[in-house]
């Protein structure tokens, strides 16, 4: 009976879960934990033994833990292959042998080396923050403090101009130190050229790829002086350029009077400009006046170009064609429309002039590259008005579109006095020219007469216009007459 008693009363201080956990002092022990022990007012309290003892375990488990009352007292655990001391009784530190720091205390964050002889890293210590140094009486500063250059010390007890520059080992120049926000600077003084003024200085820009190198004037300039003049030659004895306050620049004159001014006004300094050639093989020196902003469609070009001697020429052109433009070769012969002129004035198109000029010993020469023809008439003494009255009497070939002058001139004669006559043009398609008709003939019988017309016409390719009469119908015969006494011809010129 007393064991049954002692056997209930167990189970009424262990509870066994459904899920086979065990609580002891807790009727719900906590789902992740095999044995979970509760009190709010006692501990839990691990086999104590000697280190005899604890080293006498036959095959200890893994995790399997101790107290050892002997010796370095404390927590023991078996890690699988040895035990592990892991805190001491006394200072409550892990030591150094069993992986601990060896230390009660710590400040900061970050990894921490465990080790007997750790091998230690320099650490990154950053940028450092400000810093208040306190309780630090009896820093020697004013007599020195070891490390510290020669007059460091100085400055840092009187920290002065004076003494900083003293403290300073490669400083150049005298003078004090200037410290502030927005300080006041005095100009100074460099004075003539010496070994310690600026004799030929460099003036470098920023080290960036898009930093600007900025020279100007200061602020509160007026629009007009405040000039940035450029001297060379002895003490400055020469102005070289000046740049005004308006943006004119002047080389060899003190008021250029438009962006770019070279030379002076009372010639005494030349305004010659030489022009190098580019770097591409046939390019000369070039210049690009670009197109107006509110009118033209192509920017002009003065250059010289060239692909030996013989092809050198220099060009004033339009667009990208030295064709639009006028080009002069380097033996005088000239070209108008034209890269390669084979005399001293050749111009591809046509030329406009009030009068040709020569000398008594010159004359132009008859154009050789004039399309032109020459059409006799045959002679016809018997135009007849019968059918419709019209005649074709000979037809003129015209080679190429162009523009044309076409010019006939007809003797003629009529067979009655009451027969009415024209002269016309015809175009390929047998239509009459608007504006080709002769004065009528209207004469007595036998009388010859001169009828001449010129009239112009316009073709889109090779055309056929053929030159005609018309006879009033009931009248008499039209006669053309081309003999030994008088001709009858049609001429024709291509004009464009």
């Amino acid at each position: 009976m007393k064991h049954i008693f002692l056997l209930g009363f167990i189970f009424c201080k262990i509870t066994i879960g459904l899920n086979a956990q065990t609580g002891i002092g807790t009727t719900t022990p906590h789902a992740s934990a095999k044995l979970d022990v509760t009190s709010s007012d006692k501990g839990f309290l691990p086999p104590r033994m000697t280190s005899a003892q604890r080293t006498a375990i036959s095959s200890p488990a893994a995790g399997l833990m101790v107290y050892q009352t002997d010796g370095t007292s404390g927590l023991y655990y078996y890690n699988g292959t040895a035990w592990i001391y892991i805190i001491n009784s006394t200072t409550n530190v892990v030591s150094v042998v069993n992986g601990g720091t060896g230390t009660s205390t710590s400040t900061g964050t970050g990894s921490v080396v465990l080790n007997t002889s750790p091998t230690l890293i320099t650490p990154a210590l950053g940028t450092p923050s400000s810093a208040t140094l306190t309780n630090a009486s009896g820093l020697p500063i004013a007599s020195g403090v070891s490390g510290l250059g020669t007059g460091v010390a100085s400055f840092l007890a009187t920290p002065t101009s004076s003494n900083l520059a003293s403290a300073i080992s490669d400083e150049t120049g005298s003078g004090a130190l200037v410290f502030g926000t927005s300080p006041s600077f005095t100009t100074p003084s460099l004075g003539a050229a010496s070994a310690t003024s600026i004799v030929v200085p460099t003036i470098t820009g920023g080290s960036g790829t898009t930093q600007s190198l900025i020279y100007r004037s200061t602020s509160g300039n007026g629009t007009t002086g405040a000039d940035h003049i450029f001297q060379v030659g002895n003490n400055g004895g020469t102005e070289a350029m000046r740049i005004l306050n308006n943006g004119n620049v002047g080389i060899g004159t003190t008021a250029p009077s438009s962006a770019l001014t070279v030379g002076s006004t009372t010639g005494s300094i030349g305004g010659e400009i030489t022009i190098n050639p580019q770097g591409a093989a046939n390019e000369g020196a070039q210049i690009t006046f670009k197109r107006s902003l509110s009118g033209g469609t192509a920017d002009w070009t003065i250059d010289h170009y060239g692909t030996s001697n013989a092809d050198a020429r220099f060009r004033i052109f339009g667009g990208t064609s030295e064709t639009n433009g006028i080009t002069i070769k380097e033996n005088g012969n000239v070209g108008i429309g034209t890269s390669s002129p084979s005399e001293k004035l050749e111009v591809s198109g046509n030329v406009k002039a009030t009068n040709f000029i020569g000398t008594s010993s010159s004359a132009l020469s008859a154009p050789t590259n004039i399309t032109y023809g020459d059409i006799n008439v045959p002679q016809n003494l018997n135009v007849s008005s019968a059918g419709d009255g019209f005649t074709s009497l000979v037809n003129i070939p015209l080679p190429s579109s162009g523009t044309y002058r076409i010019t006939y001139v007809a003797r003629v004669s009529v067979a009655n006095s009451a027969t009415l006559a024209v002269l016309f043009l015809r175009n390929g398609s047998n239509a009459q020219v608007s504006g080709s008709e002769a004065t009528p003939i209207f004469n007595l019988a036998g009388v010859q007469v001169m009828s001449t017309m010129t009239t112009y016409v316009t073709t889109s390719g090779a055309e056929t216009y053929k030159f005609g009469a018309w006879v009033q119908s009931g009248a008499g015969n039209l006669q053309i007459i081309n003999d030994g006494n008088g001709r009858s011809k049609v001429l024709w010129e291509k004009i464009q």
